[in-house]
């Protein structure tokens, strides 16, 4: 396998000239030599070295040398069976732990585009993929809505259009695992030297997916239930595989049932690119568009022109973005209540 096809680019290549003098893939084994990782297991990571994988068995990080623990993505140097330097990341897909302040996990990194899946039937939420779009925009990727299990619903086509005019700009397509055309719409987004990941809950056909484009039976999949219509949890791991016909690279996860947001400054900003468009026009530059006066946005909301559904799901995510600013830093919980007062004078009350 070529660094290339590895999905090594320019920016990696830079980042090992600073901290080596030899080329990063060296046969020499007794230099660092560059690797990403493709998977992490208890007792083991895993890494291909462009020669073939590689099972690092832990302790395999050296705690001197690495910032934070390993990622399925991560370009490192390995020396015997050590990570010595885990590279800078182009970019990474984290999400806050559950009941962990500040605390941040990352699921995966140096991402291209994150494939975010949702079936064609009783999974599809939309402020779930607004979410998850942020997420993505975030981590420095394209955001893809992929609406899976097509052939079951009839309605997939107006699934495509409305969800097209709610994600402006982000691409939706409609796939399917019944014969060879139902992924037509996804290969334009799976490249060779990129690397994309497998987003969404359990049982919305990640797996099923991987396998198709795989051309075998990789990961476990179950059938779908029939009770709800949903698939079944499966992946156990994230883990990065090669696709055949030069499709590039594709991380599958397990299911995410909650993704709570870091600080996603960026992300909200083009995920909402409308909403912030039309904020251009309020009066007061830290509208919440909630109840303020001269507020464009509600005033587009009165007209027509804006779903009142999805300025709720940008709200919902500005709180939670506000508290996890606030946490970083206390001092604009202060900032915020001072404001508020000033608007208050502003308007005599």
């Amino acid at each position: 396998m070529s660094p290339f096809t590895l999905g090594w680019k320019e920016p990696d290549a830079q980042a090992w000239a600073v901290q080596y003098t030899h080329p990063p893939f060296s046969v020499d084994s007794d230099l660092p030599r560059a690797a990403r990782v493709i998977a992490l297991h208890r007792g083991a990571t895993v890494v291909h070295d462009t020669f073939a994988e590689v099972h690092l068995p832990d302790p395999s990080v050296n705690p001197g040398a690495d910032e934070g623990a390993l990622a399925v993505g991560d370009w490192v140097a390995v020396q015997g069976t050590r990570v010595v330097w885990r590279l800078p990341r182009r970019g990474a897909l984290t999400r806050n732990e559950a009941g962990r302040a500040l605390r941040t996990q990352v699921l995966a990194s140096n991402l291209d585009r994150v494939l975010i899946l949702t079936s064609a039937n009783q999974d599809l939420e939309p402020r779930r993929l607004d979410r998850m779009v942020a997420v993505a925009f975030e981590a420095g990727a394209q955001p893809v809505v992929v609406l899976t299990k097509a052939d079951l619903d009839p309605e997939v086509g107006s699934y495509l259009d409305s969800l097209s005019q709610r994600l402006a700009g982000v691409p939706v397509v409609a796939v399917h695992t019944r014969d060879e055309h139902g992924v037509d719409a996804l290969l334009p987004y799976l490249k060779p030297g990129e690397t994309a990941m497998l987003l969404g809950t359990s049982g919305v056909g990640k797996s099923t997916l991987l396998n198709f484009l795989l051309g075998e039976a990789r990961q476990l999949v179950r059938e779908i239930r029939t009770h709800d219509d949903r698939g079944q949890h499966t992946t156990t791991h994230r883990e990065l595989f090669a696709l055949p016909g030069e499709r590039g690279l594709l991380i599958d996860a397990p299911g995410i049932r909650e993704l709570a947001l870091g600080l996603a400054t960026e992300g909200l900003e083009r995920t909402f690119a409308d909403i912030r468009a039309l904020s251009e026009g309020c009066r007061f530059e830290d509208c919440g568009h909630s109840n303020e006066p001269a507020c464009a946005v509600l005033a587009a909301v009165a007209d027509g022109t804006l779903d009142p559904e999805r300025l709720a799901s940008f709200r919902t995510l500005l709180v939670e973005q506000a508290v996890v600013v606030r946490r970083i830093d206390p001092r604009t919980r202060h900032e915020g209540r001072r404001k508020a007062r000033r608007r208050r004078n502003a308007d005599g009350f």
